[in-house]
């Protein structure tokens, strides 16, 4: 008989005990690695090879901007930047220290930087700056001895004829906070580069292309083993706009011509607009603001002395005048006074009106421009030499509610509708408005102000292009347009834009036509005789618009209009011209510009059918 103490009974059980928690953990350790190799061994083994696997996003160039008959506007330019991947930095802090050093980035510029990498840290980073080849030179050895950095070749937006129409383009520049969380589907990244303004903002969608990548193997050292693969970008689209590159050059010249004639003999200093549309599709064929600016420093980036410029010019060069701007038109407007007063039966082609020079209601006179009056004068005449007592009378037979019916049927108080940011709707007061802003009721006198383009009203040069457009092609109302059609990177059509209508301007075509007569009638002997010129038939109306003394306008220079169409006979195209604070007549400063537009126009639609000619007997 074996007889076991106490002592080693207890040594026994313990021994047990730990034998068993011992199996256990073996079993436990055993289930585990074959779970970690024979059940998800192929998982991890391909998240450690893409641990191995670096993905460099190569940007895929913007597609190009061309105009109607294929010159390039907008293209790209052959770059270097730097891509940057912070969580492959050792100390990020100090390898952004050593790239801005090298790069000589603004202190701003690398706190944000600094930023980006704290909050996305498994994201690149895109430093696109001017680079000559001792910058080159630096970044090639900091690449080298600094994981995280990859010199690459990128294209850059380059606009060759710089600020030539430098509004309707607009910019692009680097993606903010904000632009990526408000376009999330887009799968925008910290310092991508996208549109900001212009067709380059309407269209970046088509514009931006889509990204490539380049995969490349490196080692636990992060030095390149090789390269896996590339998955090459794709270009954007390309635009093909309505512009004609050589009437928007004439454009910007005449414009900048006339003011600095302006500027000489008045003392004035006047920033200016103008816009020519194809009449009978709404086709923009140029469109120029002035002043305007030059377009490659938002990529290559501004000095301080040329960005302050830019922002302290009292004329507003990067607003589009053209369709953001909105002013009394003064006698322009006319044209609708004139057809609602046909059509409605007020007067008819061969009425005449007297005008002593003053039109009185109740006591209160309203005065004609040309003081000792017109005397007698018909229908035709009182366009031509622009009668205000004419129109005077129209205006407070027609009463607001008619006026009105035709000013928005022919477009006046809406937006156009043209594909580019930034257009104002204008202002077509009426009773409603003015008890609200003015708390005062509409008088009788407000509607005479209103026949003539004064008062309240407020239109854009393209708006009154539209109206005149509407008056020149029987009464089609045009949504004007810049883009005519787009391309994809294979020359296949993605778009095709046609011709849009708003509606028709509820006038017939006689009194449409009366209105044009007197139109011609205003060039040949009128107030538009500036527009006069033996190579084509033009027939437009003036506008001389009043303003009151302002803080922006201290000395109340008055604007100068002109809107015409031709050739007279056949209509094709509209043109509108507007000088902001001129002090000036419409007559004398916007008539010859549209008039060199008008010609250079026949001049080039001459020379290419000629050439097609040419082609076909070849």
């Amino acid at each position: 008989m074996n007889i076991t103490s106490p002592g080693e009974s207890k040594k026994t059980y313990k021994t047990r005990w730990v034998k068993i928690i011992l199996w256990i953990f073996f079993l436990l350790l055993v289930g585990r690695l074959f779970q970690l190799q024979a059940i998800q061994g192929k998982s991890y083994k391909e998240k450690a090879l893409d641990n191995m696997i670096r993905r460099i996003p190569i940007t895929a160039p913007r597609g190009n901007i061309l105009d109607r008959n294929g010159e390039v506007i907008a293209r790209n330019a052959p770059s270097f930047g730097i891509f940057i991947l912070p969580n492959e930095m050792h100390d990020p802090v100090m390898a952004l220290e050593e790239i801005a050093d090298v790069m000589k980035l603004p202190e701003k510029k690398k706190l944000k930087m600094l930023k980006d990498f704290e909050e996305n840290e498994n994201q690149f980073f895109f430093v696109n700056e001017k680079m000559d080849e001792e910058t080159m030179t630096r970044v090639a050895e900091l690449q080298n001895n600094i994981a995280g950095i990859y010199l690459e070749a990128v294209p850059v937006r380059y606009y060759p004829l710089k600020s030539l129409a430098c509004h309707i383009l607009g910019y692009v520049g680097e993606v903010s906070e904000k632009e990526i969380e408000t376009y999330k589907d887009r799968g925008l990244r910290p310092r991508d580069i996208i549109g900001k303004d212009g067709i380059e903002y309407c269209y970046d969608t088509y514009l931006r292309g889509k990204d490539g990548e380049r995969k490349i193997q490196v080692d636990v050292a992060n030095r390149l083993i090789h390269l896996l693969g590339i998955d090459p970008p794709v270009q954007g689209d390309t635009l093909y706009l309505s512009l004609d590159l050589d009437l928007q050059k004439t454009a910007e010249k005449e414009l900048a011509g006339m003011v600095k004639k302006i500027k000489s003999q008045r003392w004035t200093n006047p920033s200016a607009s103008v816009v020519a549309m194809d009449a009978r599709t709404g086709e923009v064929l140029a469109m120029a603001s002035f002043p305007g600016f030059d377009l490659n420093p938002f990529i290559q980036g501004f000095t301080s002395k040329e960005y302050n410029k830019l922002m302290e010019d009292p004329n507003y060069p990067m607003l589009n005048k053209a369709i953001s701007s909105a002013y009394p038109c003064g006698s322009v407007f006319k044209l609708i006074t004139a057809s609602a007063s046909l059509q409605e039966g007020i007067c008819n082609e061969n009425s005449v009106f007297y005008c002593p020079g003053v039109f009185y209601l109740s006591q209160h006179p309203f005065y004609c421009f040309v003081k000792s009056g017109h005397g007698s004068v018909n229908f035709n005449q009182a366009i031509a030499q622009s009668c205000d007592v004419t129109f005077y009378r129209l205006g407070n037979s027609l009463k607001l509610e008619r006026l009105l019916k035709y000013a928005k049927a022919a477009g006046l108080g809406k937006k156009t509708g043209i594909d580019l940011p930034g257009e104002t709707p204008g202002l077509l007061p009426d009773e409603e408005w003015k008890q609200k802003v003015y708390k005062e009721p509409w008088y009788a006198g407000d509607t005479v102000n209103l026949s003539i383009g004064q008062g309240y009203l407020g239109a854009t040069p393209l708006q009154m292009a539209v109206v005149t457009a509407a008056v020149a092609n029987g009464g089609a109302v045009v949504v004007p347009k810049i883009v005519s059609r787009i391309i994809d990177a294979h020359g296949n059509t993605v778009l095709e834009k046609k011709p849009e209508f708003r509606g028709r301007y509820p006038v017939s075509d006689k009194n449409l036509a009366a209105v044009r007569k007197g139109m011609r009638a205003a060039v040949t002997g009128g107030t538009a005789m500036g527009a006069l010129t033996s190579d084509v038939d033009i027939a437009g109306k003036t506008g001389t618009a009043e303003n009151s003394p302002c803080p922006e306008n201290p000395n109340g220079f008055n604007h100068a209009w002109f809107t015409c169409f031709f050739p007279y006979e056949n209509p094709e195209v509209v043109v509108t011209v507007m000088f902001e604070k001129s002090g000036g007549f419409g007559g004398d400063f916007s008539a010859p510009v549209a008039r060199k537009i008008a010609e250079k126009y026949m001049t080039l639609k001459k020379e290419r059918e000629k050439k097609e000619s040419s082609k076909k007997d070849q």
